[in-house]
């Protein structure tokens, strides 16, 4: 079992990072991750290379892009969302922020802007897999987690929503007052609907929507393997 010492020992560089990234999601989550330099960071703008060293990274059968700080506490919480946006925009894969410490005020500025982020040793937060597992106490004890391939009733709530109306495009509030959730959890919902590639979240302006490009039926056998049945029971 690795102690926090040990673990923190490993993340005094980029390959320190990714080696404890590595044994920390495997420790707690059972996942063997072999992330790779990602060979497409040369699409992206100098400035961004200057702040981030690129992953890609295969979590649960999709990729992803993994984005490492080649400065602590370079670029605030605002920033690196509108990073994420054009990082994403560019790769067309979600983005999760990894780094060797975050304090707790940035930890949740970067959870108020929706950001994903592995700290490890610390904190894992991934909303759109259902993953937050913070790490409590001398003897790193798990405060919660939840993990699961599946969407959650809030995200399943969204799909079928979206095929009944026969919808392309939703913003959050619109969806939280018609499913009686709450604006925080439709945009977790949405998040989670990004990174299963269910839908494509962006940006017009201040405002947040997904939008669904596939047909109906094309959307259907696409969310079908990661529905959860209604029934708990026959009787």
């Amino acid at each position: 079992m690795l102690s926090c010492n040990f673990m923190l020992s490993l993340v005094g560089s980029v390959e320190g990072l990714i080696q404890a990234l590595k044994q920390y999601m495997l420790k707690n989550l059972g996942l063997q991750l072999e992330p790779k330099f990602w060979r497409g960071d040369k699409e992206v703008p100098f400035f961004l290379q200057d702040l981030y060293i690129f992953y890609s990274l295969s979590l649960l059968e999709k990729t992803c892009l993994l984005v490492a700080p080649k400065e602590i506490d370079t670029v605030t919480p605002a920033a690196i969302r509108k990073h994420f946006l054009l990082l994403r925009k560019i790769s067309g894969f979600p983005c999760i922020y990894l780094a060797a410490t975050i304090s707790p005020h940035n930890r949740q500025r970067l959870v108020n802007h929706g950001v994903q982020f592995i700290i490890p040793g610390r904190q894992i937060y991934l909303p759109a897999l259902g993953v937050d597992w913070i790490e409590r106490g001398a003897h790193c004890q798990k405060h919660r987690t939840a993990f699961s391939r599946q969407l959650s009733p809030s995200s399943q709530a969204v799909v079928i929503y979206a095929m009944i109306h026969h919808k392309k495009e939703f913003i959050p509030l619109e969806l939280a007052k018609a499913l009686n959730y709450t604006p925080m959890t439709m945009t977790r919902a949405l998040n989670e609907l990004d990174l299963f590639d269910i839908g494509k979240t962006e940006r017009q302006g201040k405002k947040r929507l997904i939008r669904f490009t596939q047909k109906v039926s094309e959307m259907w056998k696409q969310s079908l393997p990661f529905l959860q049945s209604p029934v708990k029971k026959r009787l």
